[in-house]
C-alpha cells in the first residue's frame, strides 16, 4: 500500500523488508516498481550496500563491476585491484579513494568529497591523508610495472583518473 506513490516514480528504488517471509510484500514491492527486494538481517550493512552499488553502476550504465583503466582493474563487487593482471594490496582508505576515482572517471575528487564519500561522520585524521594516501596508490602501482602515472593532480582542485588513460608494461628484459 505504501509502496504505491512510488509506481509512477522516474526513479528506480530498493526495497528493504525485515522479514524474509513476507512474500506477498516482496511480490507487491516488486510489482510496484521495485527493482531488487532485499531483507535485512543482522549484519547485512555490507550485503546492502554492494546490492545499492550494483543499482548504482547500472544505472550509470556501468554493467560489470569491472572497472579498467590504463592497466589497472578494479573489481567492485570482490573489492580486488590489479595491475596488468598482477593483484595489488591496498588498505581499505586506499581501496575507497581508488573506487571513488574509477567510478568518477573524469571528475575532479576533491578533498572534501573523499572525506565525504569515505569517512562520512567520522573524524579524518587531517587534509593532508589526502595526499598521503594519493603517493601511497602510486607507489604500490609502480611497483606493480604500471610506468605512466594514471592518476593525475590537479593543483587547487584535487585528483583524477582519466577513461582514455593509456600506460605501459615496464620492460622486464
Amino acid at each position: 500500500r505504501m509502496l504505491a506513490p512510488l509506481s509512477d516514480s522516474p526513479y528506480p528504488f530498493v526495497t528493504i523488508g525485515f522479514s524474509t517471509d513476507e512474500l506477498d510484500r516482496r511480490h507487491s514491492a516488486l510489482f510496484s516498481g521495485s527493482i531488487d527486494v532485499c531483507f535485512q538481517k543482522k549484519n547485512t550493512h555490507e550485503l546492502l550496500k554492494m546490492q545499492c552499488n550494483a543499482v548504482i553502476r547500472l544505472l550509470q550504465g556501468n554493467k560489470t563491476p569491472v572497472i579498467e583503466l590504463g592497466g589497472v582493474s578494479l573489481n567492485v563487487d570482490a573489492q580486488i585491484v590489479s595491475v596488468f593482471g598482477k593483484s595489488v594490496s591496498l588498505s581499505k582508505r586506499e581501496y575507497q579513494l581508488l573506487e571513488l576515482l574509477f567510478t568518477n572517471a573524469d571528475r575532479v575528487i576533491t578533498v572534501e568529497r573523499f572525506f565525504n564519500q569515505v569517512y562520512g561522520y567520522e573524524e579524518p585524521p587531517g587534509t593532508k591523508i589526502f595526499d598521503v594516501l594519493i603517493c601511497k596508490i602510486r607507489k604500490k602501482f609502480r611497483s606493480a610495472g604500471l610506468l605512466t602515472d594514471i592518476i593525475e593532480t590537479r593543483w587547487g582542485q584535487g585528483y583524477s583518473v582519466s577513461k582514455g588513460t593509456q600506460s605501459e608494461i615496464r620492460n622486464a628484459a
